[in-house]
């Protein structure tokens, strides 16, 4: 197969945040898939001082010739001055769900 999965990391502010994007990104076939998870709490330091946070994290499933026009669009509608965004590339795709991957994700 010529082109290959990426997984894309993201912590958004809240629930209706992060379903802004993913509803995005499926609607504009730069993702496949965007997985939502439960509330996380993130600790982090940040202007010189401990914050904890209750945020939400979702995982994105595109082709990695996409991965910057993805997390382009993903900066574009964040709310964060520095969003957490990251590529993670799978070691193993199983063939018919990157198939349907492949065939989600259009230009």
């Amino acid at each position: 197969m010529s082109k290959s999965i990426t997984i894309i990391y993201c912590v958004t502010a809240n629930s209706d945040e992060a379903k802004n994007i993913a509803h995005t990104l499926i609607r504009e076939r730069l993702a496949a898939c965007v997985n939502i998870l439960p509330p996380i709490t993130s600790i982090y330091e940040w202007d010189e001082r401990i914050c904890e946070e209750n945020e939400v994290a979702f995982i994105c499933k595109t082709e990695s010739d996409r991965t910057t026009e993805v997390m382009e669009r993903i900066k574009s509608l964040h709310s964060y001055k520095v969003p957490c965004i990251m590529e993670f590339a799978p070691s193993f795709c199983q063939k018919d769900f990157a198939n349907w991957i492949h065939g989600q994700v259009k230009r």
